[in-house]
């Protein structure tokens, strides 16, 4: 038949593809599935047809034991599928009807919204959209509260096909938005959507644990007739191309079209409804294995949220119910209302005569520092004040006042009533209240945004469009971090001591793996006498210290310091010089806390694709301050270091590496350079190789006992959605995050390497990153080469599958690529140097593009933040 799609039948038939039992006889019950269908459809699945969603939805084991077993605990998770005509000006309305029908999951189709983002609904419900044009197709998957952050995997296929994989109690499904082309399209575009829609399942590893709900524009019709292995025969309709076209897709790939397996009066069966015309063409494809968990498919007619469509419902039983999503309140401290004059005031005059007093005895270091920061906290909780605990919420809808909801309830009950009656004069009322709903919505966003625009001649109103700004960009965001997370062994964890336990381990490894080297030769000490630490070292740290930054686990942030200027100088300076007179830190400084954050990047469950934010104390951090100076005035490194040197920025690197190349340029000599990747360079640092650097540069010993307290105990709890792991300890690599931590690092690289510089801009550092240059191939391998066998014998490693190679200049497009150790190192016609743009031209056409594109994308996410549809 011309434009129908022959899907190849045994492409993923399970075995027990045709072993139905006979169909029982009609019930007569309208209500839901009968009795005697609820049997056929435990009857349905075979024994060995059985797989992983069916054991996850509850699946009877067989025992042999005669004792009655208790019954599990089960729970209804309810999907729905909505074609929404357009989300601009609906989202908040759609949100609030999921919530009323208690729709964990909804497929949604004709987003008409262009991008690949997700975005609040309000009412707790998040969506995902994917679109490529404007006011045309899209879809989207929308998530409630309590699924939101269980999101494994986002796949955007076109603009008609998208699906979201979701982390559920026994294991993960994945939810599949469709949009099939409607009446009127070319024939060669349906064929183009179901050529796709074949090749994504295909291509899914496990398209059994899939569910398919959308608008699939075909009509499969009331009658079973040669399709009794996918429909259930309680459809609608008379079936078209169309609808033989998806019944033979479920025959492809073991689908059951669920729409059909429950007898419902023609109000629950009709999907599409415009004028006299009723059609039913939306549909939920489940596994036929996994009919038995399905508790009920129908529509609900009463909701007005689209124009012609109706919300389609499909309830799943599963085994294990979803744990509600529990919120750890933790309490803030509100550090941010020292900004506040008066508050910023009250607050000195509070705390500074308390602090005056402590430190007057002959008291320890750690009882020292114990009673001030007991004297911060309980005068900042005082004077300040604290939060009730949670994240800050975008309140995206605060606009749906009481006054628009009961416009909104008003519309729905015209629509009712119009429905039910099918007269003319009711149409026009609901026509009317429809009309009125969008000029009282206008009116209360203008209203809500108006009163925006006015504070942000305030500080506090422009505090208020960051934090808005900040929490958009994070709600634009598919994947966060989720709480189930896979074993070394791949399989996914449930319980919350195990994820712990987790967690825990893979950072105990990554912080305390060293790489094997030479061990370093003895250097002697350097004994000269070091002065006393000054008010106006204190104070010039103090300076540097940046305010609004996370805490450690103290709680006591640079501000707090900054409140109280004139006493707090003096007492840092005593606490300083205790610390300096006694070589030893308090030791509440040497806990720290790591926060993982996903790269956006990578299998979302395993703990290698999160990057570890390290909070520490910051007044351990003024305190490295003070030394870190002290250092850099007593050594020096080398000229071609440009990172964490005053005078010297990227700036500076780019600049000379760009003449660098205009030079070869204009005068047609080819340029070869290498770009060193290092592989986990802070974090594999060995610790007796710092104190040896340090001595090779003839810093006073006094110092490098200073700097040898600071990581003497270091230990680092990991907080995780299950709560913070136990304290781990931490013997490799520098404080990430540490003040002093970059000073150490490039003091260790110029001492390692030090023989192995040439001038700039031949060899050139920016911290790790490193930049080797050549006027020939066999120059810059050997080069390369040194630097490889300095660094391993050091206990550093380059990783070569992330150094790249780049030849620039005339006669260098036959070149091979150069090799280390026999692997050869990956050649780049650009590379991204320190955020420009180089390439094998030598121009700057390609960095010009860059930043244009990059310009563009972040103008595209403002807009969406800031002037989206709402």
């Amino acid at each position: 038949m011309k434009g129908q799609i022959n899907f190849p039948v045994s492409a993923r038939a399970s075995s027990g593809n045709d072993a139905y039992r006979p169909r029982p006889s009609d019930a007569t019950s309208k209500l839901g599935l009968p009795r005697d269908g609820l049997t056929r459809l435990t009857k349905l699945v075979q024994p060995n047809n059985i797989h992983p969603l069916s054991n996850r939805m509850g699946q009877k084991k067989q025992v042999e034991h005669t004792h009655v077993l208790p019954k599990p605990k089960v729970q209804t998770i309810r999907f729905a599928s909505l074609n929404i005509g357009s989300m601009t000006g609906r989202g908040r309305e759609l949100a609030d009807v999921l919530k009323k029908r208690r729709v964990h999951v909804a497929c949604v189709q004709e987003v008409r919204w262009k991008g690949e983002k997700s975005r609040n609904l309000g009412a707790g419900y998040k969506l995902i959209y994917y679109g490529t044009t404007s006011g045309k197709n899209g879809v989207g998957v929308i998530l409630n509260e309590q699924l939101s952050d269980k999101v494994l995997e986002v796949t955007r296929v076109t603009d008609r096909l998208m699906s979201v994989k979701i982390d559920l109690p026994d294991g993960a499904i994945t939810v599949v938005s469709a949009y099939a082309p409607q009446a009127g399209c070319p024939s060669e575009e349906k064929e183009q959507f179901w050529e796709i829609f074949d090749n994504y399942l295909q291509n899914t590893p496990d398209a059994r644990n899939i569910i398919i709900g959308g608008d699939l524009n075909g009509h499969v019709g009331a009658r079973r007739d040669e399709y009794d292995n996918v429909h259930g025969g309680f459809g609608y309709g008379t079936r078209n191309t169309e609808g033989e076209t998806i019944l033979n897709a479920a025959i492809a790939y073991d689908l059951a079209v669920a729409n059909t397996y429950f007898r419902k009066r023609e109000e629950h069966l009709i999907t599409y409804k415009s004028g006299a015309g009723c059609t039913q063409i939306d549909y939920f494809l489940v596994h036929r294995s996994a009919l038995r968990e399905v508790r009920n498919c129908k529509v609900i007619p009463g909701d007005s949220v689209a124009p012609q469509h109706r919300l389609l419902v499909l309830d799943i039983r599963l085994k294990a119910p979803l744990k509600p999503r529990t919120k750890k309140v933790m309490p803030k401290v509100r550090w941010w209302e020292l900004s506040n004059k008066e508050k910023r005031h009250r607050f000195e005059m509070v705390a500074t005569p308390q602090l005056t007093n402590i430190g007057c005895t002959d008291t320890s270091v750690d009882d020292m520092w114990q009673a001030a920061a007991t004297t911060l906290l309980d005068t900042a909780r005082t004077v300040l004040g604290t939060t009730k605990g949670g994240k800050w919420m975008d309140r995206e809808t605060w606009w749906w006042n009481p006054e628009v909801q009961a416009a909104v309830s008003k519309k729905k009950a015209s629509f009712k009533n119009w429905q039910r009656t099918k007269q003319q004069p009711d149409r026009e009322q609901y026509l009317e209240a429809k009309r009125a709903v969008k000029r009282i919505i206008a009116t209360a966003k203008t209203a809500h945004y108006q009163d925006l625009y006015n504070k942000l001649d305030t500080k506090e109103g422009e505090n208020a469009v960051y934090r808005l700004a900040r929490a958009r960009n994070g709600a634009t965001k598919d994947i966060q971090m989720v709480k189930t997370i896979k074993g070394p062994d791949g399989v996914p964890l449930q319980k919350d001591n195990d994820i712990r336990d987790r967690w825990g381990e893979y950072y105990k490894n990554l912080l305390n793996e060293e790489n094997p080297r030479e061990p370093c030769n003895d250097i002697p000490p350097v004994l000269s006498p070091i002065h006393a630490i000054t008010q106006v070292e204190v104070e010039n740290a103090l300076h540097k210290m940046k305010v609004g930054k996370a805490v450690g686990p103290d709680g006591i942030p640079a501000e707090a310091w900054k409140a109280c200027r004139n006493i707090s100088v003096k007492w840092l300076t005593v606490l300083f010089n205790k610390i300096l007179e006694s070589g030893k830190m308090p030791d509440a400084w040497r806990s720290s806390t790591i926060l993982p954050i996903y790269k956006k990047k990578g299998d979302v469950q395993q703990c290698s694709s999160y990057r570890g934010i390290k909070l520490m104390s910051h007044t351990m951090k003024l305190w490295e301050r003070v030394i870190d100076a002290r250092l850099r005035a007593a050594s020096e490194v080398a000229p071609n270091q440009f990172g964490f040197v005053p005078g010297c920025s990227t700036t500076d690197a780019i600049f000379a590496l760009r003449m660098l190349m205009e030079k070869h340029r204009e005068k047609q000599q080819p340029l070869h350079l290498a770009f060193i990747d290092m592989e986990k360079a802070y974090d594999r640092v060995p610790r007796d190789l710092i104190w040896w650097a340090l001595r090779k540069k003839q810093v006073p010993e006094q110092y490098v006992s200073i700097i040898q307290d600071m990581y003497s105990g270091a230990q680092a709890t990991v907080r995780t959605q299950c709560g913070d792991t136990r304290a781990q300890p931490v013997t490799v690599g520098v404080h990430q995050g540490s003040a002093l931590s970059p000073y150490l690092f490039i003091t260790v690289l110029d001492v390692v390497c030090q023989d192995l510089l040439e001038p700039a801009p031949w060899t050139m550092l920016y911290a790790d990153d490193v930049v080797l240059c050549a006027r020939n191939q066999g120059d810059l391998e050997r080069k390369l080469q040194k630097w490889k066998d300095r660094l391993h014998q050091h206990g550093l490693q380059i990783n070569t599958a992330k150094t790249e190679y780049m030849a620039a200049g005339p006669d260098t497009a036959n070149h091979n690529t150069i090799h280390l150790d026999g692997t050869p190192i990956a050649r780049v016609e650009s590379f991204k140097y320190l955020g420009s743009v180089l390439s094998e031209e030598g121009n700057i056409d390609a960095d010009v593009k860059a930043r244009m594109a990059c310009g563009w994308l972040k103008w595209w996410e403002c807009s969406g933040q800031l002037l989206g549809q709402h």
